[in-house]
């Protein structure tokens, strides 16, 4: 793989389904970090890899680098070693139906994944990281949950994961400097 990951790196993961419609829940987290580097048109594009400077921290945005629920699976393949992996910060974004539809929340990695099989993924390859989950709300019908995540957001609810993602956005720095924390202990 060409792509290696610097050990002075952080590394901005966000998960979501390559090809699928950038809306859905499942990836909300592609669509943060297309955002921030200013790459709407690429967001549905598979495995993309692309580093920039926030704050004079060299960031490493990496997004739909296999289906949302397999992302630890190819995680581990853009860094030169596991040690280099479980020492490096990072900050994963994710969807959370249990999360109200524009509000988000910070959280260590290593607590529970919620049921969400890319967050349990990631966890088979790395504790200590930041996770923000995004909120999306639940569907009306409960045995819905699959097709839900996959499927596109109403509109409304979509205008406010787009008000948190903006948000998310202004507090860049302190995403930086938690992720940091987490990994030094």
């Amino acid at each position: 793989m060409k792509n290696i990951i610097r050990e002075n790196s952080i590394v901005f993961l966000g998960l979501g389904n390559p090809g699928r419609d950038v809306r859905s829940p499942h990836n909300i987290g592609a669509h943060v970090c297309a955002k921030i580097t200013d790459n709407l048109m690429q967001e549905e594009k598979t495995c993309m890899f692309i580093e920039k400077t926030i704050n004079g921290e060299d960031i490493v945005f990496l997004w739909n680098i296999d289906y949302a629920n397999l992302t630890g699976n190819k995680l581990v393949k853009f860094f030169s070693t596991q040690e280099t992996l479980r020492n490096i910060p990072m900050v994963v974004f994710c969807d959370d139906i249990d999360i109200k539809p524009g509000k988000w929340v910070m959280s260590n990695g290593n607590n529970s994944h919620k049921g969400h099989n890319g967050i349990k993924n990631i966890n088979i390859y790395k504790r200590n990281y930041l996770k923000v989950r995004i909120g999306t709300g639940r569907p009306a019908n409960e045995e819905d949950v699959y097709q839900f995540v996959l499927e596109k957001l109403n509109p409304k609810d979509w205008a406010l994961v787009e008000d948190a993602i903006d948000d998310i956005i202004l507090q860049l720095p302190k995403l930086i400097l938690e992720s940091k924390n987490l990994v030094k202990g």
